[in-house]
Formats: C-alpha cells, sequence, structure tokens
C-alpha cells in the first residue's frame, strides 16, 4: 500500500510504513470539515475521508454494548466485542477515520493538594447528580475499560502488522484535521434520565448510540464539558492500554488532553 512520500511510522514491532496517509494542509492550516448530502443521509467527513463514530459501553462480558454512526440513516450496533473490531477494523482498511469512544473514565486529574485526591473531575454529573471517576460505577468501569480497551488495541495494532495498515491513535480532534491521525479515541458519560432508549436493543447499545449521537451532533464544534478542576494536568489512563498494546511508544500520550462529552 502506497501512502506517497514523507510519511514515517515505527511500531515497537519494528514494521515501518512510510508515506503521507494524505496532504497536510497549506502551512500548518486546518483542514475545513466536509458534509455530503445524499438522500437527506449526511456524513461527516475530513477532506476526502469517512468518519466513522462508535462508542463502545464498557461493562461484563454479557453487559458490553457498542454502535457506529456514520450517518442517521446508516448505523449498527451490537454487544460482541469481535464485531465491533471487525467493524473498526475494515473501517481503517477503507481509509476512514475512526473516532472510537469509551463509556469510562479515560482520563484522571493529577493532583497536587492532597485535598483533591479522588475528587470528582470537573463536570462528573448528570442532571444534577455527581458521578465520580472514582467511587461507585465509575471506580468499576475506569479499571474495567483498561482492560477492554486493551484488548480491542491488540486487535488492532495485530491487524495493523498483519495487514501493513497505519494505525495512528489520537486524543487530539486537530490531529484529524492535519490528517496525521485516522483513530481519535474520545471519553462519553451517559447515565440517568438522559439516556435515550434505542428501539429492540439492550440499555447499553442504547447508551452507546446516545453517545454517538451526541459526538456527530457537536462534531463541528466539539468541546469538552468534563475536564480537570483548576487546570490541573490530565493522567490519560487509557493511554496505557496504547503504550501495552503498541498502537502507540509515546509515554507523553497519558499526559495528553481528550475530549470527554456528555448530555
Amino acid at each position: 500500500m502506497d501512502f506517497g512520500e514523507g510519511f514515517q511510522q515505527t511500531t515497537p514491532l519494528g514494521f515501518v510504513n512510510t508515506g503521507t496517509l494524505c496532504e497536510i494542509t497549506r502551512k500548518g492550516e486546518f483542514i475545513k470539515m466536509n458534509e455530503i448530502n445524499e438522500d437527506n443521509k449526511t456524513t461527516k467527513k475530513i477532506e476526502d475521508k469517512e468518519l466513522v463514530i462508535y462508542c463502545f459501553d464498557v461493562g461484563s462480558y454479557e453487559s458490553i454494548g457498542w454502535y457506529r454512526w456514520l450517518n442517521p440513516s446508516l448505523n449498527s450496533g451490537g454487544s460482541d466485542i469481535d464485531i465491533l473490531i471487525n467493524h473498526i477494523q475494515e473501517d481503517l482498511k477503507t481509509d476512514k477515520i475512526v473516532a472510537l469512544g469509551f463509556e469510562c473514565p479515560i482520563f484522571i486529574p493529577t493532583v497536587t493538594n492532597k485535598k483533591n485526591l479522588l475528587k470528582a473531575r470537573k463536570g462528573d454529573s448528570v442532571e444534577g447528580q455527581s458521578r465520580p471517576w472514582s467511587a461507585g460505577a465509575g471506580a468499576i468501569v475506569s479499571v474495567a475499560g483498561l482492560q477492554e480497551s486493551l484488548y480491542i488495541f491488540n486487535k488492532l495494532m495485530s491487524y495493523s502488522v498483519e495487514f501493513n495498515i497505519p494505525i495512528l491513535p489520537t486524543f487530539n480532534k486537530d490531529d484529524l484535521y492535519k490528517c496525521q491521525n485516522n483513530l481519535l479515541i474520545w471519553e462519553a458519560l451517559i447515565s440517568g434520565t438522559s439516556k435515550q432508549l434505542l428501539t429492540g436493543a439492550s440499555s447499553h447499545e442504547a447508551d452507546a448510540f446516545y453517545a454517538c449521537k451526541l459526538f456527530y451532533d457537536r462534531f463541528t464544534q466539539l468541546d469538552s464539558n468534563i475536564t480537570t478542576n483548576n487546570n490541573e494536568e490530565y493522567f490519560t489512563i487509557i493511554g496505557a492500554s496504547l503504550l501495552r498494546s503498541g498502537l502507540s511508544n509515546d509515554i507523553n500520550i497519558m499526559k495528553e488532553k481528550c475530549i470527554a462529552i456528555k448530555p
């Protein structure tokens, strides 16, 4: 597969891809997001590449749910994590950009004051009810998300090596505009009566559907509404899964800010 000139990626397993994923914008300016309309179907695009939005609702083997959103008229979901991975692999193989969300905390604050240890993040609430990352369900899915994200990333890494397909993760939406990366990792917090049921789907699949819809609707002006407190630095814990899988070899990825959205 020829990606052109000027791009190089070396993975921890030793293979190298050269070329550019796409043309870098003039003078570092961001490429404007385009939309295509066909029979009232709207697909988000970055330059000439389709954006596919996924969300994975973390849980036990029996309570996993996921959703894939291309546009309001073309989407699907399920409860089998391997089928989710197969869809992501196929989208990356066909040169789409993937935005993969996790319905669990993917970052925690790096605190400097002991009084702030285990304190909820700014925005860790839904409909006025506190949903801290460090207590109850938040603490459980934080750890569960590490193992399950590693399972996904390991499978993607193996696929990348076998078929020589670059998979370049990022937490920064701007990297998609620059076309240097094709896998955006983000967080969703879906809780309480804000959940929108999806006919015929499990509640976990419905959560993932709702998160994808939020991401899609807000994409043009996508801002996090869950952050650290008082400008504390990020400890982006899901970066550990990216490092362990080999999809990234940059330790600084665990310091990067990431997108976290809620209703």
